[in-house]
């Protein structure tokens, strides 16, 4: 048992040596309860606690994070490290590839381990400007994520696992929607930071099979943050939330889980140079009056992070649907597509001009 003393109260997480993060799907109500301790307590103060301190600098007022860029996985290594830090606790991964959000983040009140009943400090968090959090949803799609973060794990190039991955993490931002669906506004809610937690997992997942990767400038250079610049090399091999140090074999240390490849075939549809939109959207391809595969942007209204993605889309099943019913081949798919995106917050269709997309199919 490794214990922090937090502002009076103790954050207990089992974890041996280090500090390892868990599995929200596993932890038990004694572990939930020193996690909800913790955030609660760091969230005394609302808008001027110590834990919007470090949200800020997500989204509003400071917009520090970098989306869209190879940035992506390194800042945001060091922003979850920041937030454990202020916590005094590991924070619980939730994995979207294979569990729903644990109804820890959607109870309305929690007993304390001393039997007092206090407000859920996981269900919302309080924006900067004083109003709370909202979701729209807690649903995600499981399957098709696992599907995608399998195909990014299959690169060896970190550019391009790093691009599917933050495409993976932009639809379980717009699914949820809400202030989650906003990267001005989503670090405020206490779901962001097991969400990217989670995303870490995968980062770290990927490094462990490829230790001798290699990182260009825009992972390894200067970047920024509150607390002042710092350069991405710096955290490139910082491990310490997992294991405390680099592992050299393609092994993944116990408890963190892994990945099973190579399962069976999967079409995905890859959209070629999908900009980012202004608000959580649903993107969808669709043949005709068929629906093949769908996938939410993560809003990024208020940010300098107006890129595009190569994003892949899982349309297995419905393909095959679509293919019977249409006495139809992949090629004809060429033909007869196209892509809608419709605006979660606006309820209406956006215009996202002409896209390219390319039908391949991959084990995963």
């Amino acid at each position: 048992m490794k214990c922090w003393t937090v502002a009076g109260v103790v954050a207990a997480v089992l974890t041996g040596a280090y500090a390892v993060r868990l599995n929200a799907a596993t932890l038990t109500g004694d572990q939930w309860r020193a996690y909800q301790d913790a955030v609660r307590i760091a969230s005394q103060g609302g808008a001027n606690s110590a834990f919007n301190k470090i949200a800020n600098d997500h989204g509003v007022p400071n917009f520090y994070c970098p989306h869209g860029n190879l940035a992506f996985a390194v800042w945001h290594r060091r922003f979850i490290q920041r937030m454990e830090k202020v916590l005094g606790a590991s924070i619980p991964y939730w994995d979207w590839t294979k569990d729903p959000m644990p109804s820890a983040f959607t109870d309305k009140t929690y007993t304390d381990r001393s039997g007092r009943v206090w407000p859920n400090p996981l269900l919302s968090g309080v924006q900067n400007d004083g109003l709370a959090t909202e979701r729209d949803s807690t649903d995600v799609p499981i399957s098709d994520l696992l599907q995608t973060i399998n195909f990014a794990n299959q690169q060896t190039d970190f550019a391009k696992f790093s691009q599917n991955l933050e495409f993976a993490h932009n639809t379980v931002h717009g699914s949820i929607g809400g202030s989650m669906g906003l990267v001005s506004m989503s670090a405020f809610d206490p779901i962001f930071w097991s969400h990217h937690c989670n995303v870490e997992r995968f980062f770290y997942l990927w490094q462990l099979r490829h230790p001798n990767a290699s990182y260009n400038s825009r992972a390894t250079g200067r970047m920024q943050d509150s607390d002042g610049t710092f350069l991405g090399s710096q955290y490139i091999n910082d491990f310490s939330g997992w294991k405390g140090s680099r592992a050299s074999s393609g092994a993944s240390p116990e408890g963190i889980g892994d990945l099973t490849l190579f399962q069976r075939p999967q079409l995905f549809a890859f959209i070629h140079n999908l900009p980012t939109t202004l608000h959580p959207t649903l993107i969808t391809v669709n043949a005709g009056n068929t629906t093949l595969g769908s996938s939410f942007n993560f809003g990024m209204k208020g940010s300098e992070a107006h890129v595009t993605f190569d994003a892949p889309l899982v349309l297995t099943k419905p393909f095959v649907q679509w293919a019977r019913k249409n006495n139809a081949t992949l090629a004809d798919l060429h033909s007869n597509v196209e892509v809608r995106a419709f605006d979660k917050v606006l309820k209406t269709e956006v215009d996202l001009g002409h896209l390219e997309i390319d039908f391949q199919w991959h084990l995963v």
